[in-house]
C-alpha cells in the first residue's frame, strides 16, 4: 500500500515550492476539488485546479501552507493546517489590502493507488474576510497545538 500521507506532504511541499504543474502531478486527470468558500462549487480536473491555485497564488503570492497535523486510514488522508499570505491581489471581489492573512482549515483527501482522486477543502473564510476589513467582527488566534 502507498504512503498516503507521505504523497499529501510532497503535494503540499510543491504548493509551498510554487511548483504547481508538480503538485498536480500528485492527482488524477478528472480529480475533484470541494472548495468550500472558493468560488463556489467543485473543480474538476487537473487544468481547472491549477488555474484555481494560480489565482490563489496571485492574490497572495507569498502564500505558504504549514500543516500542523497529518491522519491517513488506508486511501484517506486529513490534514490540518495553517496558510499565511500577505493579499497583494483581488481576491473574491476584494481590491488588494496588502494584509497580512493566516486562514486555518482542514483538507481531506480520498486516495487510489498513492494519488489523489478527490479533495475536500475547509478553510474559516470568515476570518480570511475579516483580516480582509470585507466582513464585521474580529478574528482569533486560537493556539497551535
Amino acid at each position: 500500500m502507498p504512503d498516503n500521507k507521505g504523497v499529501i506532504q510532497s503535494f503540499i511541499a510543491k504548493l509551498n515550492a510554487r511548483d504547481f504543474p508538480g503538485a498536480a502531478a500528485f492527482m488524477t486527470l478528472d480529480c475533484v476539488h470541494h472548495t468550500q468558500g472558493l468560488g463556489g462549487g467543485d473543480v474538476v480536473g487537473r487544468d481547472a485546479w491549477l488555474a484555481l491555485v494560480r489565482g490563489l497564488w496571485v492574490s497572495f503570492p507569498d502564500r505558504s501552507i504549514e500543516v500542523h497535523q497529518i491522519i491517513g486510514e488506508g486511501e484517506r488522508v486529513a490534514a490540518r493546517l495553517t496558510w499565511t499570505g500577505i493579499h497583494k491581489g483581488e481576491f473574491s471581489g476584494i481590491p488588494p489590502t496588502g494584509r497580512p492573512v493566516e486562514v486555518n482549515g482542514i483538507s481531506v483527501f480520498a486516495m487510489r493507488d498513492g494519488t489523489i482522486v478527490e479533495h475536500w477543502i475547509e478553510q474559516d473564510i470568515l476570518a480570511l474576510h475579516q483580516q480582509l476589513g470585507a466582513a464585521p467582527g474580529q478574528t482569533h488566534n486560537w493556539p497551535k497545538t
